[in-house]
């Protein structure tokens, strides 16, 4: 078997694991406890396929995660319950991104997300994890 081609699907399966839905495929809609799990699930698939796929391959799907978490939070309208949880879980995602770029040779993208990660966990009242 081409080692190349086993680590490619692996990491194409990774990737598709861990995507959340993008906010631009469909209209806005209300977002709900459920989409704050799918954020946190995301950042456990990304710690678990870091060490099978390696940072570099699932950065990018990590960063539209980010992407598409960001958007929810700024343009969503969302209860009260998931307005505490998401941006919480949204800090952990933007910390798992982090390490990702650290982890890729990216410290100064590292850094940045780091803080971002710390804005957010404030914004959240979140003690850290």
């Amino acid at each position: 078997m081409d080692r190349r081609a086993f680590v490619t699907d692996g990491a194409d399966a990774a990737l598709s694991l861990i995507l959340i839905e993008p906010a631009a495929d469909k209209p806005p809609r209300r977002i709900g406890v459920s989409d704050g799990r799918a954020v946190d699930q995301a950042v456990s698939k990304i710690y678990t396929h870091d060490h099978d796929s390696g940072s570099v391959v699932l950065l990018r799907s990590a960063s539209q995660a980010l992407h598409t978490a960001y958007q929810w939070l700024n343009t969503r309208v969302f209860t009260e319950r998931t307005g505490r949880r998401l941006p919480s879980a949204t800090g952990h995602l933007t910390i798992a991104a982090g390490w990702l770029s650290y982890d890729s040779g990216r410290p100064a993208d590292a850094r940045s997300l780091y803080n971002e990660a710390s804005a957010a966990a404030r914004i959240a009242h979140d003690p850290g994890p």
